[in-house]
This record gives structure tokens, C-alpha cells and sequence, in this order.
């Protein structure tokens, strides 16, 4: 089971962006990391409460950050 997830993006930059409007957002929470040398964000999933529509609800916040982010909307 794993609870912590790193996203990254094609550049260091497009990453702390869509990282930026996530948390802006405010529907979810989410921190910044660095895996290997490379930006990342760090969403934690551990919660006893988090559920199939929380899961859904971050992947849509993540989603339309990234659109925000690359100027896809």
C-alpha cells in the first residue's frame, strides 16, 4: 500500500507551477519535494477517512492545475 505519491511534470518549473494553482485551489493539499535532482509534488494519501471521491478529487484539482500551468485553459 502507498501512501505517498510524487508527481513531476516535463521541467522543474511547469512542476512548482502546477504545484502553485493546486494548492491556490485550496481542494486539496499537497507539498514539494525533490526526487533525484528533479522538482516534484508530494501528495500524502494515509488518512483512515480518504476515500474513492477524495482520490478523485485531487486528481481533478492535479488536473486542472497542470492545464493552468502549460496555459491549456
Amino acid at each position: 500500500v502507498f501512501n505517498q505519491i510524487l508527481v513531476s511534470c516535463e521541467n522543474d518549473d511547469l512542476t512548482l507551477n502546477t504545484m502553485k494553482f493546486l494548492q491556490e485551489e485550496g481542494r486539496c493539499w499537497a507539498g514539494g519535494s525533490s526526487w533525484f535532482g528533479k522538482k516534484v509534488i508530494r501528495i500524502s494519501i494515509c488518512a483512515w477517512a480518504t476515500g474513492e471521491d477524495d482520490i478523485r478529487i485531487t486528481y481533478e484539482s492535479l488536473d486542472r492545475a497542470f492545464a493552468k500551468a502549460s496555459g491549456e485553459s
